[in-house]
């Protein structure tokens, strides 16, 4: 969901997993950089402002006495998400 939306909404702390950087880089979807950059003139979000603090899952991972098992997580979805990534690309291919 988008960052406006969810300051709308009134949520004050959202966690995410992947941020925009590796979205755009590592599965190829720079998207959301591109629109911020032509919307709103900025290169990136700033993770804590007046409508909500952003917490990477990642850090909270890294923390963790568990963070083996998290980051070990982690990596497994950032792969199926890469694997769906390369499927949606391939679709806009064969739909354009």
């Amino acid at each position: 969901m988008c960052l406006s939306s969810l300051a709308w909404g009134g949520f004050r702390e959202i966690r995410y997993l992947f941020d925009y950087k590796e979205t755009a880089e590592d599965f190829s979807m720079p998207g959301d950089l591109a629109i911020l950059k032509e919307l709103f003139g900025v290169q990136k979000t700033r993770h804590e402002n007046a409508f909500l603090l952003m917490v990477s899952m990642r850090s909270m991972a890294e923390r963790s006495q568990d963070r083996d098992l998290y980051i070990r997580e982690i990596e497994e979805s950032k792969g199926l998400y890469t694997a769906l990534c390369i499927k949606v690309v391939k679709w806009k291919i064969i739909k354009s």
